[in-house]
């Protein structure tokens, strides 16, 4: 059988696991989305960190397939705090905002690491949670 070799995105994953608590069998689920059953128990045992972040996110994250590892998920979940705050205020929030706070957060929670929120950084948190 040829099976699909693209990645699935957050929300397809999503389906999996609301399937997979609807009692739906593995090896119906990989017919159903032609994919391998390695795939599903990849899917299965990150359940946690999939449902995560597709609770974070403002909006349904279909275009995002990984969840990339933070080096500092502190300084992150907070200035995504900040920045909704901030939207619900209705202020404008800018990439030297963002960088600013994040120095903020980093020293505030005196962490040993050192951390520089660069314009990458700045593009990839942006492009993490959908902003």
């Amino acid at each position: 059988m040829n099976k699909r070799k693209e990645k699935l995105s957050i929300v397809e994953k999503c389906n999996i696991l609301q399937a997979l608590n609807d009692a739906t069998k593995p090896k119906d689920i990989c017919k159903q989305h032609n994919l391998n059953k390695c795939t599903i128990s990849r899917i299965k045992n990150n359940k946690h960190r999939i449902i995560n972040f597709a609770k974070k996110s403002m909006q349904l994250p279909i275009k995002i397939k990984r969840i990339s590892n933070v080096n500092v998920p502190l300084i992150e979940d907070a200035l995504y705090q900040w920045f909704i705050n901030e939207r619900l205020k209705n202020n404008i929030v800018n990439n030297e905002m963002l960088k600013i706070k994040a120095i903020q957060f980093h020293q505030n929670l005196n962490f040993d690491i050192s951390f520089t929120a660069s314009y990458g950084w700045i593009q990839k948190f942006k492009k993490r949670y959908l902003i």
